[in-house]
């Protein structure tokens, strides 16, 4: 494992705070970028090639099941016992704060990290994580067949244009719905939009082919006897889906390579690959090294243990659903840890819609003491799309001057973790050029949402 610490230049120059930085895909390299400018803020900063050199390409994944473990695990352990170690060394005390942030594989890097290794830091952040792996991989390869359903690098089934013009009616139909007409969905989980009144049976924006591939990207991971595997993409996300995503990293190469051991040209995943008995060996064999689905944060949340986790609405990369679903997990967790029958089996397999979101309801407030959800209406994976997601933790970092508590997540977390004030809600922002917002809206702790009343139209 390559690693990089670096640290300010003298102890008067530092905070006593470190950061370890998580990287997004297959990383391969240090985030030098990430570095500088911790090092500047005064921390001790340090970040790793996750085991191994190269971009997003997953021949390093090929008869390398150790490689896979350091990436998937084992990695950020190392590093950050390591700079922890030398920061000792260095200025003759402690690190006084440790916190992790990443985006995307940094976000699923930052719960692997709260879950397997509690007692490593004080503060997380976790953005857009893809911590439920094997089913964000099956994900990405539906996707992929769905919406290049050819070749390789193939048409999409769907153009660019017609995906906007089917964004901007979703848009059209609910963004009323929070108080203000500004082209966003605040909740897309509360609209409802006919996707057959856009097709051959509506004004015939979209064929019935296209239709189809709509309702295959809305519904989710399927499998071929018609059972939902994993959540799809939410209404107006459809400008912001990513044809080309499974191709350009590899993840039907992932999958031959280390789950069936067979080199990538063997293995046509759009043709081979199934949807029920390939999903369940894939999520046996990947969960242990590379998923965080477990709600169990007890050993972290004892110490004192903060997370803030944020996601984009318009997310189809890592779909949205996954961050809330956490959230009900970690809510129910709370709950049947206060029930006196410990059958987790008997009780969970009895749970309906209705019960965990009374469950969500009354136990969430507890899992708000240590973990708060922020989700970002209109923006994509970590970062884009059309919505305010300037504030950091892996999104888009802020100007200098926005590195506060109040508009910077990261900032957020600290004052959380050292001042024991917990974030109500975090301005996000775009900015143009100069540095100056451009426009900037609240979000707030999950299920808490905005709605604008137009008393403070500076909010």
């Amino acid at each position: 494992i390559k690693f990089e610490v670096w640290l300010p230049q003298t102890a008067a120059g530092w905070s006593g705070r470190m950061k370890v930085n998580g990287t997004g895909g297959y990383a391969g390299s240090v985030p030098y970028a990430r570095l500088g400018q911790d090092v500047g803020d005064g921390f001790v900063s340090a970040g790793s090639n996750m085991g191994h050199d190269g971009g997003e390409a997953a021949s390093w994944t090929l008869g390398r099941p150790e490689k896979v473990k350091d990436w998937g695990l084992r990695a950020h352990y190392s590093v950050t016992t390591a700079a922890k170690a030398l920061a000792a060394a260095r200025f003759g005390s402690p690190v006084q704060h440790s916190y992790f942030e990443g985006c995307s594989n940094g976000g699923r890097q930052a719960l692997m990290m709260a879950q397997n290794y509690p007692e490593l830091f004080d503060g997380i952040v976790a953005g857009a994580p893809s911590n439920f792996y094997p089913d964000l991989l099956m994900w990405l390869l539906w996707t992929g067949k769905t919406m290049t359903p050819g070749v390789p690098f193939g048409p999409p089934a769907v153009s660019p244009a017609k995906r906007q013009a089917v964004t901007q009616k979703v848009v059209a139909a609910c963004d009323a719905a929070d108080g203000l007409v500004d082209g966003q969905i605040t909740n897309p989980r509360a609209c409802r939009f006919d996707i057959d009144s856009v097709g051959p049976s509506g004004d015939g924006t979209l064929t019935a082919a296209e239709v189809s591939t709509f309702k295959a990207m809305y519904a989710g991971t399927t499998s071929e006897s018609g059972v939902q595997r994993y959540t799809g993409a939410r209404l107006g996300s459809e400008a912001d889906w990513s044809p080309l995503f499974a191709d350009n990293g590899g993840y039907g190469n992932f999958i031959s390579h280390y789950v069936y051991g067979i080199p990538a040209a063997n293995f046509n995943w759009r043709t081979q690959l199934n949807y029920s008995g390939d999903y369940d060996v894939v999520k046996q064999k990947l969960t242990p090294v590379t998923a965080a689905p477990s709600p169990d944060l007890r050993a972290f949340r004892e110490r004192g243990g903060k997370i803030v986790q944020v996601h984009g609405w318009n997310d189809s990369v890592v779909p949205p659903d996954g961050s809330i679903g956490y959230f009900h997990a970690l809510a129910l967790f709370e709950w049947l840890h206060s029930v006196p029958d410990t059958s987790f089996d008997t009780i969970v397999g009895r749970l309906t819609p209705k019960v965990v979101a009374a469950v969500s309801q009354e136990w969430g407030g507890r899992v708000r003491q240590f973990h708060r959800l922020f989700m970002l209406p209109a923006v994509g994976h970590c970062g884009g799309s059309t919505g305010q997601s300037s504030i950091g933790g892996g999104m888009p970092e802020p100007p200098d001057a926005y590195r506060n508590p109040q508009t910077h997540a990261v900032s957020a977390l600290m004052k959380w973790v050292e001042e024991g004030v917990a974030p109500e809600k975090i301005v996000a922002s775009s900015f143009n050029a100069q540095g100056v917002p451009t426009r900037q809206r609240p979000v707030c702790p999950y299920p808490a949402e905005a709605r604008y009343t137009g008393r403070d139209r500076k909010s």
